[in-house]
């Protein structure tokens, strides 16, 4: 479910619509996401990195996880926490306004995920994790979205690296 509201999110669709969408169209839309997204970048020099949205914490809090409890959190529950991070992150540097973060918290509330960060992790270890993470092209990297959203104008996917 956690990569259903990745997709959702990357839309830019509402929480209204949501509620109203079954299951079987929000697999469609995710599916059919991600195909375009791969078959339009399948080096993944460039759009791509969208379907990261969310992983770079996620993938911080698996690895740290993993070592401690291997079945306390799954990738689709680190995911949807990196998903609210990452919309919290995009609002602090003023990417984003805190509507969405409103949105992101309601879209996940929505698909019924759990997005509050587990107790027991240390700052430090994540922030290192984070800039180790397989997808990092920095020391951390981050797909956050913009103030015209993650495609823009264009329909296309883009990824800023600054």
């Amino acid at each position: 479910m956690a990569k259903i509201a990745k997709c959702w999110l990357l839309e830019g669709r509402g929480v209204d619509e949501l509620a109203t969408t079954s299951l079987s169209s929000l697999i469609e839309l995710s599916v059919r996401l991600k195909a375009d997204i791969v078959s339009n970048d399948e080096r993944e020099g460039g759009s791509r990195a969208l379907l990261n949205y969310g992983h770079t914490l996620a993938h911080a809090l698996e690895k740290l996880s993993l070592r401690d409890t291997p079945d306390a959190l799954r990738h689709g529950e680190a995911v949807a926490i990196g998903l609210a991070f990452a919309a919290r992150l995009a609002s602090s540097l003023g990417r984003v306004g805190d509507d969405e973060v409103a949105t992101h918290d309601a879209v996940l509330e929505q698909l019924g995920l759990s997005f509050e960060l587990p107790g027991g992790f240390d700052t430090d270890e994540l922030i290192d994790a984070m800039g180790h993470d397989k997808k990092a092209h920095h020391d951390l990297s981050f797909v956050l979205a913009g103030s015209s959203g993650f495609f823009g104008r264009s329909g296309r996917g883009r990824v800023d690296r600054s």
